[in-house]
């Protein structure tokens, strides 16, 4: 009997698309790599501020940075306000780190929060033009770090994000108390796709705004549209402009957390 071998990346298309028809799921729209009509729609839509998210830093007991991206340019440069548990409220300015990929312009805005004390809880939120959005949980470990609770995901990398959402879904909600979280590179399947990025993002939306993510950048995500290699001057789109300048020229082997 003759035998044909195929790639992994066709037997995993393969079985996503037999998935989605047995469940009568959307189909695919547009492209090969399955860009999601439902994201595509997302980003058309008006909107407050989008995938917030907190990044590690190189001292997590007493600095968070937050990131977070706006549907269109801010004319003034919003804010986080940092509450500490006494009711302190002390507020920091936003730096603009806005870029352009799928043909898209991304407004994307970051703060760093510095002099936090460690083993401590705060609360944040952002504030622009008289507007402030809701508040969000900041903890810092103790200066010791001999002990942690991570929450460590691989690839997340495919053309329906709806497993990777369960995944993230089931983690949140069994070790809400985790420290930080890491996203072992391939976080996408095509690191030009906007719509797979935003499909990302809505699935950490759970842990993101609270619990601070280590982003790994993995090969798929230097793919053109065109599934070329780039070289990512073009950002990594999980890490804020401060990290990828050490993130976009290391594979995720070789990446340093």
């Amino acid at each position: 009997m003759k035998t044909h071998s195929i790639s992994r990346r066709t037997f995993l298309a393969g079985l996503a698309g037999g998935a989605a028809l047995l469940a009568g799921g959307a189909v695919l729209a547009g492209t090969k790599f399955g860009r999601s009509a439902k994201h595509e729609m997302a980003q058309m839509l008006d909107g407050e501020a989008q995938n917030l998210r907190q990044i590690m830093t190189q001292a997590p007991a007493t600095s968070r940075r937050i990131v977070w991206q706006a549907k269109a340019q801010l004319k003034e440069l919003p804010g986080i306000e940092l509450r500490d548990a006494a009711g302190s409220v002390t507020k920091t300015t936003a730096s603009e780190a806005s870029f352009s990929d799928d043909g898209k312009d991304v407004y994307q805005y970051e703060a760093l929060l510095d002099g936090l004390q460690p083993g401590s809880e705060y609360t944040y939120r952002i504030v622009e033009n008289g507007r402030a959005g809701e508040w969000q949980a900041i903890t810092t470990p103790s200066v010791d770090l001999s002990s942690f609770e991570a929450l460590i995901f691989p690839d997340s990398q495919s053309n329906d994000y709806t497993d990777w959402t369960h995944l993230v879904e089931g983690a949140a909600e069994r070790e809400p108390h985790a420290d930080f979280y890491i996203n072992m590179g391939d976080l996408v399947d095509n690191g030009e796709d906007s719509t797979q990025w935003q499909a990302w993002f809505d699935a950490v939306a759970p842990l993101a705004p609270g619990i601070p993510l280590a982003p790994v950048l993995g090969n798929h995500e230097t793919y053109t549209l065109d599934w070329k290699v780039r070289r990512p001057a073009v950002p990594y789109q999980a890490a804020p402009r401060a990290q990828r300048g050490n993130l976009e020229h290391r594979r995720s082997t070789d990446a340093r957390l």
